[in-house]
């Protein structure tokens, strides 16, 4: 499942805030709304999902393989 896969799910998904971890270079490579993240990243695969049920303020965090 793709990011833009996964954030299709949501009602309104551009105010959605999230995280994109990149497993590859084991850092976070994005951190806001969804609706600005970078084109490119949409089509990250996502390889797992932190944060769902947490005290996060309610901030997603996807964590993918690499984004190319």
């Amino acid at each position: 499942m793709t990011v833009q896969e996964f954030m299709e799910m949501f009602i309104d998904p551009d105010v959605q805030h999230i995280q994109i971890w990149s497993d590859y270079e084991e850092k976070i490579v994005y951190d806001g709304d969804y609706g600005d993240t970078p084109e490119h990243m949409n089509y990250a695969e996502v390889s797992s999902i932190d944060n769902v049920y947490a005290d996060n303020k309610g901030v997603i965090c996807l964590n993918v393989w690499k984004v190319d």
